[in-house]
């Protein structure tokens, strides 16, 4: 999984969503490893979050002029680890997207790409003001599969001219399991069992 935040960058309904999609896919058996990029210069390149390997390779860009810089680190570490990967998912259809379509293409495996966010930063609006929006878009147009979780994301990147075999409507988040407990005392009582 690539994104751009993860924990303990939370703030967002990206990184939420990452970061419980990552923990429901552990739950259900498949091995995850996020890499993500480092805030602080003291924060190491690897840490373990609930049982899961976080990559950190590369500063946070904190500017336009950064993002080169980091997209090359995210791109290398890409080139260098993607072919032991079965499926690299990208958690928005942002710069991360066009290195995991390219990377998954280089070592013959899938690529799955989620739209984010909502409103000013949804992902629909972002290629718009971006200097890599031709690159994007064509890698976008090439992944093995593009994530949507509202109608209208959907309905705009259909009139966008977006193939409707590639895009899949999945509601955001993974449950947290069967049987959750309801409010009342007896689902409590038999949660506690």
């Amino acid at each position: 999984m690539v994104g751009r935040h993860y924990w303990p960058h939370l703030w967002d309904d990206v990184a939420s969503r990452t970061v419980k999609l990552a923990d429901g896919l552990a739950r259900s058996g498949i091995k995850v490893e996020v890499l993500t990029p480092r805030y602080g210069s003291s924060w190491p390149d690897q840490i373990y979050h609930r049982e899961l390997v976080v990559y950190r390779p590369a500063a946070a860009p904190r500017s336009e002029w950064s993002m080169g810089r980091y997209l090359r680190h995210v791109e290398s570490w890409l080139k260098d680890h993607a072919r032991h990967y079965d499926v690299i998912y990208s958690a928005t259809m942002r710069e991360e997207a066009m290195l995991v379509v390219e990377a998954a293409k280089r070592c013959g495996c899938f690529s799955v790409v989620h739209h984010g966010g909502s409103g000013v930063n949804s992902d629909t609006l972002y290629p718009g003001s971006t200097r890599h929006r031709t690159r994007l878009l064509t890698a976008l147009q090439s992944a093995s599969g593009l994530v949507v979780s509202r109608a209208t994301v959907h309905q705009t990147m259909l009139a966008s001219g977006f193939r409707a075999e590639h895009l899949h409507r999945i509601s955001a988040g993974v449950s947290s399991g069967k049987g959750l407990a309801g409010r009342d005392p007896a689902s409590r009582s038999a949660a506690r069992r």
